[in-house]
């Protein structure tokens, strides 16, 4: 997310036996413990200007003055103690307790291993680059990736794009017994040497998924919901769709719908044998080619079915 400064919390960090043991030796609650480390790895992240060798020279001072230093905190007791709505002395005994085991002084202990360079912004003495560098250096090697592919094949394809056009115009098109050209897509017909043509064919129409599982809902409530429209089902229903062009409206789901219902069996009022549980029709299970047809063929509209 933009704008926002990350850090890293390992998977049991909340449920580190070390909170426990640090709790009973500064005699305060694990939640007290728990937020008051919480307090000192964000500061600790935001980094804290640090200059770790006084006796160099002024120029090496200032270079040392100007690195900034992640995992180190100056945060105090009573900054602490104000956030949390506790006393000073609850936030120093917490610290103490810690020295050893999650500090080093003022250093949070395995900051380097739980918070690698590569989580920061680049570091440029070890040529480590930052998540932006290293995504926008990705862009750029699959850019000349498809550059390169692009060049290889823009000659072969200008050649083998022409040789299919021709192939195109010589497929897609007729010649009536008067000489007269015809698009192959316009249908044509012949009647005593005249031509007549008519339209194309319309495109056939997209399935409309949702509108048939909500008239599904609304004509069978009494039969399972529908939750995940996992691309099989999405298939199948597409495939029933798709082989007869009366079924590609929704008028003929409704009524198709309507009839399902009025199946005992289907919709779970057929007589069942005794602790045998009704069955209950599903769309996943309705959409089936075999299930279809057998819908189809009045199967189960009647007392027997089951």
């Amino acid at each position: 997310m933009a704008g926002i400064d990350w850090l890293r919390l390992w998977h049991d960090m909340p449920n580190d036996p070390k909170w426990r043991t640090i709790a009973r030796a500064s005699g305060k609650p694990i939640a007290l413990v728990l937020s008051t480390y919480v307090h000192l790895l964000v500061d600790a992240s935001r980094g804290v200007t640090q200059c770790h060798d006084e006796s160099r020279d002024m120029s090496q001072e200032v270079t040392n003055v100007s690195r900034v230093t992640r995992g180190v905190t100056d945060v105090t007791d009573e900054d602490i103690a104000s956030a949390l709505d506790v006393s000073e002395e609850d936030i120093r005994t917490s610290r103490v307790a810690m020295q050893g085991r999650v500090l080093d002084g003022n250093y949070l202990s395995g900051w380097e291993k739980r918070q690698p360079r590569r989580e920061d912004a680049g570091n440029p003495e070890t040529g480590a680059k930052s998540a932006a560098e290293r995504k926008r250096d990705q862009r750029e090697r699959e850019r000349q990736a498809r550059d390169s592919v692009a060049g290889h094949d823009t000659s072969r394809d200008v050649t083998q794009s022409h040789n299919r056009e021709e192939e195109r115009r010589e497929e897609s098109s007729s010649t009536t017994p008067n000489g007269v050209v015809v698009d192959s897509d316009t249908a044509a017909d012949f009647t005593l040497g005249k031509l007549v043509q008519t339209k194309p064919k319309a495109a056939r129409p997209e399935c409309p998924h949702q509108e048939i599982i909500a008239l599904y809902h609304e004509i069978l409530p009494m039969c399972p919901s529908i939750r995940d429209w996992t691309p099989s089902r999405q298939q199948a229903l597409r495939g029933r769709w798709n082989e007869d062009p009366k079924r590609q409206n929704l008028e003929y789901w409704r009524t198709f719908f309507t009839y399902v219902s009025q199946s005992k069996f289907l919709t779970g009022r057929a007589k069942t044998q005794e602790g045998r549980k009704p069955f209950l029709v599903s769309l996943d299970w309705i959409v089936k080619a075999e299930n279809f047809t057998k819908i189809r063929e009045e199967r189960y509209h009647n007392e027997d079915a089951a």
